[in-house]
């Protein structure tokens, strides 16, 4: 496997070395005088005469030609030395993706692959991937569905009202409203209240939590577009008292609430959108919230999650990699409100993950990391397992499936006491990977909704109050919410 240390050998390719030199050590550099002193050692040697700097002899043997700061033109495989570009013969250069020369032809050199790619024909070429999970053993499952009044475009689950069952929060950008949809405690919604909001675009995240100590849930949602903002909605008993409007400095594509700074209040944490980085606003338990704080710079994707990796009792951020990225980077909570960087675990091959989630696959002590992504048609699930508080196992273990994985949550759907993957698929469709107890998942269940699944329209709970987890599935191609209970 290769070592993935920055090294020439695959920066060069890329353009991010002008000059490098790869493969074996370069000779050893020569002096000024050795280097214009190109004399015919067979015969005499004139000390005053100028050599000829157009045709210098390298210590290999090779004639190169010599240019004025030749660092920026030696290429892959040479080395500048005092202006000349000796070039090394028996340098080979991994490229980086799917081109790189793994074996003996035509460099007699050995690089190896990177993780993803394995050698054939010598060169590095994406490693065949497992097959599909196994579809699960079919159970009941009691389908039903009911209508909202205008399309969604996020859902979050609150007892808005106290009454000891979730509530529904739906974010309707086309009216410009949030709607409340009440739950009767049987897991079916009734119309609630209808919160105008102003200008909505996309509302590409919403996050329930208390932030005024008054024991209710309150709200708060991205309103999308270019302007930065959010909206927080105050909730008093079922009621939305006010809405507030909060001035951010971009604009959000992911938003959580967590108490991050160990105060006891809730924090509100955003991913942002056209500059991708963690800020922090800290909370002050009253509904208000300090100026910006940039927590971490790091080139974070929207599809992230806040979970306690290092189960040190403060929240850590894993996120999926940016469009173009294969990197899911892992950043640890101090407690402070501030996170650091503590791990950057690469996928090989062409990628597309969507979402980064983290929890106990294996019923043990450890946290696994799981990121997901469609693949075609299909879809793949990286799984990375703890070996210690900062280190992860690589390269990670992949799963399979039928279906696209577009994002979802980790829960114990099956009341088997193991956490579980469902995931939205972007077809009329859910996916459900029960999870095998050692790190991974047994197998795919696909159910079937009414509409396209989404992300950030899924959510999963016990809404009927008989102790097994429900799916909630919502569409924003659709008015109709699908209701699945596996009894």
């Amino acid at each position: 496997m290769l070592d993935r240390t920055l090294d020439a050998r695959w920066l060069a390719p890329l353009g991010l070395l002008g000059a490098a030199a790869c493969g074996p050590a370069g000779p050893k550099a020569a002096s000024a005088t050795d280097a214009t002193d190109a004399t015919d050692p067979s015969g005499p040697t004139d000390p005053s005469g100028p050599t000829d700097p157009s045709s210098p002899t390298d210590p290999s043997g090779t004639t190169t030609p010599t240019m004025e700061g030749c660092a920026d033109e030696c290429g892959n495989c040479g080395y500048c030395i005092d202006s000349i570009c000796i070039q090394d013969g028996e340098c080979c250069y991994y490229g980086y993706g799917t081109a790189g020369e793994c074996g003996e032809s035509p460099s007699e050199c050995d690089y190896g692959c990177y993780d993803g790619y394995v050698c054939e024909d010598d060169m590095c070429v994406p490693a065949p991937k497992p097959p599909p999970l196994a579809a699960c053993r079919p159970g009941p499952v009691d389908l039903s569905q009911w209508n909202l009044a205008d399309s969604p475009a996020a859902f979050a689950l609150a007892d808005l009202d106290a009454d000891k069952d979730l509530d529904l929060v739906v974010a309707r950008p086309i009216s410009m409203q949030v709607e409340l949809a009440f739950n009767d405690g049987a897991g079916t919604f009734t119309p609630g209240t209808l919160v105008e909001l102003g200008l909505l675009t996309q509302v590409p995240a919403l996050a329930m939590g208390d932030l005024d100590g008054d024991g209710d849930p309150d709200g708060v949602l991205a309103p999308g577009g270019d302007a930065g903002g959010l909206v927080v909605l105050f909730n008093d008993a079922g009621t939305i008292g006010a809405t507030v409007s909060f001035p951010t400095p971009n604009a959000a594509a992911a938003v959580f609430l967590a108490d991050v700074s160990s105060d006891g209040a809730l924090d509100l944490l955003t991913i942002n959108a056209d500059v991708p980085r963690l800020s922090v606003h800290l909370g002050d338990g009253m509904g208000g919230f300090a100026a910006e704080k940039t927590a971490s710079l790091a080139q974070l994707g929207p599809g992230a999650s806040l979970v306690d990796l290092d189960v040190d009792g403060f929240p850590d951020l894993v996120s999926a990699p940016l469009s173009g990225d294969n990197n899911v980077q892992v950043l640890g909570g101090g407690g402070q409100g501030s996170f650091a960087t503590t791990e950057t675990l690469f996928v090989g091959g062409l990628v597309d993950l969507r979402h980064a989630l983290a929890g106990d696959l294996g019923g043990g002590p450890d946290r696994e990391i799981v990121a997901v992504g469609p693949d075609g048609a299909s879809g793949v699930a990286h799984v990375w397992t703890a070996e210690g508080p900062t280190s992860w196992t690589e390269p990670p273990t992949l799963f399979t499936t039928t279906s696209p994985l577009l994002g979802g949550v980790l829960v114990d759907v099956d009341g088997d006491g193991r956490l579980d993957l469902v995931a939205a698929t972007g077809a009329a469709t859910i996916a459900v990977l029960p999870g095998d107890g050692l790190g991974g998942f047994a197998c795919e269940r696909v159910h079937d909704v009414v509409a396209a699944s989404h992300p950030a329209l899924l959510a999963v709970a016990d809404l009927d109050g008989d102790g097994d987890a429900d799916i909630l599935a919502g569409s924003r191609d659709s008015l109709t919410v699908s209701v699945l209970r596996t009894p």
